[in-house]
């Protein structure tokens, strides 16, 4: 803190909470209360290279010096956001596939309001508290005709998909949106190369762009279920 604070003498406790990154300060209007943490009008980046986990910690409460002076206040957090990342995978016989470009495009909410929503049971013994953590007050904000596009980095600038299920977006250039109902005209913009050894020798190389709408994504394992919702907390992997 820019202070210096002081522990209180029993029979007094303290209790705290933090959020992360502290620059989310800029891109949002910040408070605390009795309900926890509200984060309002957080916008998530255009730039997914800019993007950054939003997280918020629970309530760390009956806090003492003589039980955490030495050791300092262990906080657990949580995320706020989604996220989402692609894979690819493919065998088939003297072709390669490589992909060059991957957006996501769609009227994708980039703005809200995050509520952590802590309800308290003080008469309990002992105290007890929990919450709901939710997103309202959704919007788009500088979009072009109503819709976001994401453009989540290949490493390398181009990837060559293989016989394993690999990821080839993640980490800086996962894409974090603001949890909500899965958009039912989003899509994902797929660029690739298609290579073709041909008989006698040589490669033929055809150039390709497809529009996959989210709703075609199957959840794996399922009987056709589609994915309906981000949530708060979830990562997607789109295959």
């Amino acid at each position: 803190t820019t202070n210096d604070y002081f522990w209180v003498n029993e029979p007094y406790k303290l209790a705290f909470a933090a959020y992360s990154p502290s620059d989310a300060k800029g891109d949002a209007a910040i408070a605390y209360d009795a309900t926890g943490f509200t984060f309002t009008g957080f916008t998530v980046k255009s730039t997914v290279a800019d993007q950054y986990d939003l997280m918020y910690s629970d309530r760390q409460f009956d806090c003492t010096r003589n039980k955490y002076e030495n050791t300092g206040i262990p906080l657990k957090f949580n995320h706020a956001l989604s996220s989402i990342v692609f894979a690819a995978i493919e065998e088939v016989e003297k072709k390669t596939y490589e992909i060059t470009g991957v957006q996501l495009i769609g009227p994708i909410n980039n703005k809200g309001t995050f509520n952590q929503n802590i309800s308290e049971q003080p008469s309990a013994t002992p105290y007890t508290e929990t919450s709901v953590p939710e997103w309202d007050d959704l919007s788009i904000v500088d979009g072009t005709d109503g819709k976001i596009t994401y453009t989540p980095a290949i490493d390398g600038g181009v990837y060559t998909v293989t016989g394993a299920n690999d990821e080839f977006t993640g980490g800086k250039s996962a894409i974090l949106p603001i949890p909500q109902e899965v958009p039912d005209d989003a899509y994902v913009k797929l660029s690739y190369t298609v290579k073709t050894d041909l008989t006698g020798g040589g490669v033929k190389v055809d150039n390709y762009t497809k529009n996959i709408p989210l709703s075609e994504f199957i959840v794996t394992g399922t009987e056709g279920d589609k994915i309906e919702k981000w949530e708060i907390g979830y990562r997607y992997v789109y295959l």
